[in-house]
């Protein structure tokens, strides 16, 4: 760390400065997450991970306490942060679900379809508090690629609040309308439909064999939590779901939100780029790492031109400061000088005048005898 001084007061007689202290920063690297297995906070109500071991394949979980059922006792379900990865196949286009929960009436569901992955969710019927329809969001994606997608209910019991989605931690769109989600008695379906799910607003059921909605790629890890987590915890998250999927260099793995992204370092930044030759790049993902490397840089090279600038005029003012200084000590020695001078010459002019005086009084006497003469 670097000291400089950038300003200077005078306060009773002495001298106080401003300091301005710099810091070398941009060669941190990013806390791995404590286990690629386990979630990396308490209270998820249903952790799937496949561990390395060939990929979830398609299944009817069934139910699942507390994410499917057992949630009306507390008024149903109006906060929740589901996760999962997953890695699309040569298909994208067909309709493939790749997570779903509920049936005809209620649930959510992540599914893959015209090239979009799209994030479904719904509660028609009149539970106790005002019902929301079937509300949807989408992102581009691309064959045979490895991802982490994020679906963040925000609900209330006027259906007035929101569900966002995300991919790979970065903040997709959001769907408004979305109230309180109640138990639904249709099983979970991993990489399938369990029963029934409305998907794009149709009511649907699960088609097998070539051609049919089960999902054609590979899914990794599934986590849910009926909470919200700040940007911070929800990078943690996301870095679980990444852990061991994710190339180990890329912007999905190291920055994560759109604020962590901001506060990232510079090296943090450059090394998200994923090599064009290993799997997980993206030209989009490169370029806006890139370009948030390279406004990091502006603003960090304006910030260094702003207080060089005003080191140098610091600078220039402490150098004036001190040739005035100078001048003033002299100014100081010289009137001091003058001073004594001038008392030295009053007592100089003294003793003349008290010589003087002297030989006078001495004169008298001589003066009185010669009159007697």
């Amino acid at each position: 760390m670097e000291t400089f001084v950038i300003g200077v007061d005078r306060t009773d007689g002495s001298f106080g400065f401003d300091t301005l202290n710099i810091q070398a920063q941009g060669l941190g690297i990013r806390t791995p997450a404590p286990s690629s297995t386990a979630p990396p906070f308490p209270g998820d109500v249903w952790t799937v991970s496949n561990a390395g071991a060939g990929g979830l394949g398609p299944q009817n979980a069934g139910d699942v306490t507390g994410v499917n059922i057992g949630t009306n006792a507390t008024g149903g379900t109006s906060q929740r942060t589901f996760g999962i990865a997953f890695e699309t196949g040569a298909d994208i286009n067909t309709q493939q679900v790749i997570y779903e929960e509920g049936g005809g009436i209620r649930g959510l569901n992540i599914a893959v379809e015209g090239g979009q992955l799209r994030f479904g969710g719904y509660n028609i019927p009149n539970d106790g508090t005002t019902p929301w329809n079937y509300q949807e969001v989408s992102v581009s994606v691309e064959a045979n690629t490895r991802y982490t997608a994020q679906l963040v209910l925000d609900g209330n019991d006027s259906a007035t609040g929101e569900f966002r989605a995300f991919l790979n931690g970065q903040f997709v769109d959001s769907a408004t309308g979305v109230g309180v989600l109640y138990d639904h008695g249709d099983n979970i379906g991993i990489g399938r439909i369990a029963q029934s799910a409305v998907l794009g607003g149709v009511n649907t059921s699960r088609v097998t064999g070539a051609g049919g909605n089960d999902f054609q790629g590979d899914i990794d890890k599934v986590v849910v939590y009926n909470q919200l987590f700040n940007d911070a915890a929800f990078d943690q998250v996301n870095s679980f779901l990444a852990e061991g999927w994710l190339p180990d260099q890329g912007i999905q793995y190291y920055i994560g939100s759109d604020s962590r992204k901001a506060t990232a370092t510079l090296i943090e930044l450059l090394e998200a780029v994923v090599p064009i030759t290993q799997d997980g790049f993206s030209t989009a993902a490169a370029l806006e790492v890139l370009d948030s490397a390279q406004e990091k840089s502006n603003r960090a090279f304006a910030e260094l031109g702003f207080f060089s600038s005003r080191l140098s005029r610091q600078n220039d003012y402490l150098f004036g400061l001190s040739d005035s200084i100078d001048e003033g000590v002299s100014a100081l020695i010289e009137a001091d000088l003058a001073e004594e001078s001038a008392k030295l010459q009053a007592f100089q002019v003294q003793n003349q005048l008290a010589t003087q005086s002297l030989l006078i009084t001495n004169q008298r006497p001589q003066t009185l005898l010669q009159l007697f003469n």
